[in-house]
């Protein structure tokens, strides 16, 4: 029987077209659907920052306006409360045989505690000016920033872009150690009347004033941007070795120590800290000068910088003495007019064992060339004699002596830990002493870091630097950056005359002798990266270090062989572009303000200069 064959109707035909037709809908509809997303992820990943490029916080700022504060602050206090020492055993006074002793003026009665009345009292970091700029150094009393905000960096790459060329005075010349510039951004009060020349007085743009004590005896002033002269230089007369202060308040009074002592009118060899009026730009009052309470006998100067607060100026000397002083400060914007009239000279001298009235060799130096570091009710004093000493501002009562191993003038920098409800020190030495662990002429410098409420050493990090036959002193002179940002987990120290490890090809190791930069791990102290350099291009300047738009941070070093180079401190490595020579010894600490850097150089090995730099 033969198959019968079946038609298939009009309407199967007509069933499968639509479906057909579904099909390939859907299938433009997923395409559509699919392209539409993967546009948005696409435009999302470029709207993305890279990953160590995370965009600011503008209501989380560091002081200076530096980047975001990745530490945890510590609370406040009660109104009236004070923070209180419990020091370690390690860190007692009598430990170290030191004892203290408070004068008012000249006069030769003892004080067990502060005659003065009233106390003082400092706030986190970001409380001690509010107005754009550097205007002590480290800007603060932390001492934790040489720049002031966060300029955008596209290239990664430093230009060089102005030069003011200044002199000598004696065996000086140029800017010195520390030497760092300040740069203010003068409240439009306070510019209207300030001794500035006309042309920027009433600019509709605000002036960046960069205020540059030299060591060739005067203070310079330029414009940030162009280096062009904002008022004549101030003749001191006497070498400016340190850095200066401007009244917090961005009021036009600025103070600076002279760096060497020189005859006074009584025929004595003294060294004061200038008062400058910068409405009548002259010099209009000076602190001490011969003070005869000095434990020390044959040395006064004022590298220290000092800081201002409550209208109370408080600074240390190379004496070995420490000193707060009333400025009953009155300034008439209205009149132009801006004068001080001191109050009691308070001041506290310490005794320790092993000490000497001379700087004699072998012996203990009193005085202090590092700048006094704050927190709230404490300051802290780094010595010649390697002692760190935290006082009680308000009684003047050493809380505890932490041995730091050797002359400290780098300044010591503080950082608040709200985690472990304390606050750390972070200091670096110098030394002449060899040790046994090294090679003949080799010794041992240090960073440590120091708890702040107890003197406890946390941690101690040494590093070999040459000292020759214990007559060179070697080490850091350089105050450490302490990280935040993209780096809140480093240290950052640069040293001069390191010993600098070489192995030949068997793999033996020998020394040699140049600049080292390190970047130690905070919890730890643990060598994290070290960039070394070679003999004549070592350090005495501290590391700057800028913080992008993008959070991101740029390491500036100068070295003593005349270069400025730009690093990323979050790996180490080579510098990132070619870096600037500037011809001519850089001792000076380098400050920024957004994206511009000044620079000082002093007279050796070339022409002694103020430069303007910019990192783009």
């Amino acid at each position: 029987m033969a198959k019968r064959n079946k038609r298939l109707q009009p309407r199967f035909f007509i069933f499968l077209l639509i479906t057909v037709a579904l099909l390939i809908a859907i299938g433009f509809l997923i395409k559509m659907i699919i392209e539409s997303i993967a546009d948005r992820i696409a435009g999302e990943m470029l709207a993305l920052p890279a990953a160590t490029e995370v965009p600011l916080d503008p209501e989380n700022l560091l002081p200076g306006g530096s980047g975001v504060f990745d530490v945890e602050t510590l609370p406040p206090l009660p109104t009236g409360t004070d923070y209180y020492i419990s020091a370690d055993a390690d860190a007692l006074p009598a430990k170290f045989g030191f004892t203290g002793e408070v004068r008012i003026n000249n006069s030769t009665e003892q004080y067990n505690s502060n005659p003065r009345a009233g106390s003082l009292r400092f706030g986190q970091a970001n409380s001690y000016t509010s107005v754009p700029g550097i205007l002590t150094f480290g800007s603060n009393h932390y001492r934790n920033s040489f720049s002031y905000g966060n300029p955008h960096v596209s290239t990664n790459t430093i230009s060089y872009k102005w030069e003011y060329r200044i002199g000598s005075l004696g065996e000086f010349s140029g800017t010195s150690w520390t030497g760092q510039a300040l740069i203010v951004e003068w409240p439009p009060e306070v510019r209207a009347v300030s001794g500035i020349d006309a042309r920027y007085k009433n600019a509709e743009k605000p002036l960046h004033e960069v205020i540059y004590p030299a060591a060739d005896g005067n203070i310079y002033f330029m414009e940030l941007t162009t280096g062009q002269q904002t008022r004549a230089p101030i003749t001191v007369g006497v070498p400016l070795l340190g850095t200066g202060s401007i009244d917090p308040r961005g009021w036009p009074m600025l103070y600076v120590g002279g760096g060497m002592q020189m005859k006074n009118d009584r025929g004595n060899e003294a060294a004061y800290i200038y008062a400058v009026d910068l409405i009548q730009n002259k010099v209009v009052d000076t602190f001490v000068g011969k003070d005869y309470f000095a434990n020390r006998d044959d040395w006064c100067a004022f590298d220290a910088s000092p800081l201002i607060i409550d209208d109370t100026i408080l600074f240390a000397g190379e004496s070995g003495i420490y000193y707060t002083t009333k400025l009953n400060t009155v300034f008439d914007p209205a009149e132009g007019k801006i004068s001080i009239t001191q109050g009691d000279r308070i001041k506290f001298r310490y005794q320790g064992q092993g000490y000497a009235k001379t700087s004699r060799e072998g012996a203990r130096w009193y005085g202090f060339e590092a700048s006094p570091t704050v927190f709230r009710n404490f300051v802290y004093l780094a010595d010649n004699g390697g002692r760190l000493l935290c006082l009680d501002i308000n009684t003047l009562r050493l809380q505890f002596v932490t041995d730091l191993g050797g002359d400290t003038d780098a300044s010591p920098v503080l950082e608040e830990d709200g985690n472990n409800n304390t606050a750390y020190i972070y200091t670096v030495n110098q030394v002449q002493t060899s040790s046994s662990e090294l090679p003949e002429g080799y010794g041992y410098a240090s960073v440590k870091k120091i708890d702040a409420l107890t003197g406890r050493i946390v941690w101690d990090s040494p590093q070999a630097v040459y000292v020759g036959d214990g007559k060179i002193k070697s080490g850091s002179r350089a105050t450490p950056h302490v990280g935040r940002g993209n780096i809140s987990d480093l240290v950052i120290v640069t040293y001069y005359q390191a010993g600098v490890v070489q192995r030949d090809g068997e793999g033996n190791e020998s020394y040699a002798v140049g600049g080292r930069i390190v970047a130690y791990n905070k919890d730890d102290g643990a060598i994290v990266w070290s960039i070394d350099q070679n003999g004549e291009a070592d350090y005495m300047s501290s590391p700057l270090v800028i913080y992008s738009s993008r959070g991101k941070a740029y390491l500036v070093c100068c070295d003593r062989a005349g270069y400025v180079k730009l690093y990323d401190p979050q790996y180490g490595g080579p510098p990132l572009c070619n870096p600037i020579a500037l011809g001519a010894r850089i001792d000076s600490t380098p400050v920024a303000f957004e994206s511009y850097i000044i620079i000082g150089t002093t007279g050796k090995g070339g022409t002694p200069r103020i430069v303007g730099i910019k990192i783009e």
